[in-house]
């Protein structure tokens, strides 16, 4: 019997597994840690199947065509931070925000959003089935997750060739290489997020880089 772990569990609920699957090197570090013999654990990343499909038109969610546009792909629950995200775009002049996704928070990010007075410039998209069409749509995408086994949102954006902010969560922190092929913000530091998108804003050369070598990383160790 072989599990897959994929975030930090307690170890009686495998005690019935012969080997353990780790999704990233250090998932299997914590296992062993627990008292997992490390002869049984292994380390097998997730990948993808990428399929690009075409932007999306912006004006479907009243967003001009020259303004930088941040993504966030995500459930609206407290361990993403999209709070952190909507507080760091006050100090990102003239860029918009797209939030795609559902759950508990929606009203109380929609109350954040009024409060801060960028209602005109964050969009909350819902529940969506085509993250392909809306990172082509995307300049940037931001992950500003305080707790993250791994994150899939990371293998999309970098074969998407969308350049990515994250925070440095357990999973992002492990595979961004900060100026190589994504950027690392501290978990809830809005002034770094925010400094960091006007950084790759204003750098073409950055944002060129940062796709390119996350493409690179994608295909090299994330396709099936």
């Amino acid at each position: 019997r072989v599990a897959r772990v994929g975030g930090y569990y307690k170890l009686k609920y495998f005690e019935k597994c012969d080997h353990i699957v780790g999704i990233t090197p250090h998932l299997c570090d914590y296992m062993v840690e627990l008292g997992w013999p490390r002869e049984r654990t292994h380390y097998i990343p997730n990948f993808i199947r990428w399929s690009p499909e075409p932007a999306v038109s912006r004006t479907e969610f009243d967003t001009p065509e020259d303004a930088p546009l941040i993504l966030c792909l995500g459930r609206l629950h407290p361990v993403k931070g999209l709070d952190t995200a909507i507080k760091a775009l006050k100090d990102v002049p003239d860029a918009y925000l797209w939030i795609a996704g559902d759950g508990p928070l929606k009203s109380e990010l929609e109350s954040l959003t009024d409060d801060l007075n960028l209602k005109s410039r964050v969009r909350f998209l819902g529940w969506r089935t085509d993250k392909e069409a809306l990172l082509a749509t995307a300049d940037f995408v931001l992950f500003p997750s305080r707790q993250e086994g791994f994150g899939n949102v990371i293998l999309e954006a970098w074969a998407s060739k969308t350049p990515m902010i994250a925070t440095r969560a357990e999973g992002p922190s492990q595979f961004i290489k900060h100026g190589e092929n994504g950027l690392l913000a501290d978990i809830d530091n809005t002034e770094q997020i925010s400094a960091l998108l006007n950084q790759i804003i204003s750098d073409q050369k950055l944002k060129n880089s940062l796709s390119d070598q996350g493409f690179e990383d994608y295909s090299r160790d994330f396709t099936e």
